[in-house]
């Protein structure tokens, strides 16, 4: 994703000393500029912007994957390991 001629990484991951999962924004340079973090503990998700200035359309776009990729938003057929049935909808 390119925003104001800057482009931009998404990472997911879990971090165990934080008890949850997250989804940093990195810069050309690979410095995290943005991130969204799922705590297991709470249940909540809260956002951290790490520069002043990003494009809002990069804040956007990351706040609609971490919705998309990190619990609780994330759908059951996400979570389907390969090769098994997804859930039956109803």
């Amino acid at each position: 994703m390119t925003g104001s001629g800057i482009g931009y990484q998404f990472l997911m991951g879990s971090d165990i000393e934080r008890n949850g999962m997250f989804m940093e924004m990195l810069d050309t340079s690979g410095a995290c500029v943005a991130e969204v973090f799922y705590s297991d503990i709470t249940h909540r998700m809260v956002v951290t912007l790490g520069r002043p200035g990003l494009p809002i359309e990069a804040v956007q776009e990351l706040l609609s994957r971490a919705r998309l990729k990190l619990p609780p938003f994330r759908k059951p057929e996400a979570a389907t390991p390969a090769g098994e049935p997804s859930p039956a909808k109803p």
